[in-house]
């Protein structure tokens, strides 16, 4: 269930405990994962809550499961197909393991809805600065995937070392390559390419979609 709703077992349990409160979105993506509406999941509470019989309260628990069983069956074989993903700050994002690494807390609390189908490591960022406008601002939220492959054009989120001293920052920028030369362009004109050819830098992850909420 937890991994349907997108969120930490840990979390999940302390809500269903209530030694934490859920917001608004997260009831509904918990009633998304129980293939129901978030109405019809306060309908499923109130019929329990009524006292209905054992056998009725199975059936109706049986038609759910039978919904989820075939939102299941729609899903590609082999992917994870996550309703939210973890918004890490962009420290965490360059020494990013997985969601294994041990650096990962279960008291995530803030987490971010995707529509896509991404891999089980993917995360969020904040975007910071102006170094990729005016596809991406200040502020905007991008969601990144480390199990995708980077082709040229792509926006990637890159690990790169700035020197002898082993210090080195992680970056925005658009992945282009050009037959043996490889760069890390920033789409703001004002900021310079950079030339990675023969240097040592990672690819954190690909950009697979960029989500502006509006208030």
């Amino acid at each position: 269930m937890a991994v349907r709703v997108g969120i930490s077992p840990n979390h999940l349990s302390d809500i269903l405990g209530k030694r934490k409160s859920a917001g608004q979105n997260l009831k509904e993506r918990i009633s998304d994962a129980l293939g129901c509406t978030y109405e019809e999941m306060l309908a499923l509470g109130r019929f329990i809550l009524a006292g209905r019989s054992d056998d009725e309260i199975e059936q109706r628990l049986a038609t759910l499961r039978e919904q989820l069983a075939k939102a299941d069956s729609n899903l590609p074989s082999g992917q994870d197909f996550r309703t939210s993903v973890p918004l890490i700050s962009w420290t965490r994002a360059g020494e990013w393991a997985g969601r294994t690494d041990p650096s990962h807390s279960d008291d995530d609390e803030e987490w971010v809805p995707t529509l896509s189908r991404v891999s089980p490591d993917a995360f969020a960022l904040r975007v910071e600065g102006d170094l990729m406008e005016p596809e991406f601002r200040e502020g905007d939220i991008i969601v990144v995937d480390p199990a995708r492959e980077p082709v040229s054009g792509s926006f990637v989120v890159a690990r790169v070392d700035n020197g002898p001293d082993g210090n080195g920052e992680t970056t925005l920028k658009q992945f282009v390559k050009d037959g043996g030369c490889i760069y890390l362009k920033p789409l703001n004109y004002r900021y310079p390419i950079m030339d990675m050819t023969g240097r040592e830098f990672r690819i954190v992850g690909v950009v697979v979609e960029k989500r502006k909420e509006y208030v």
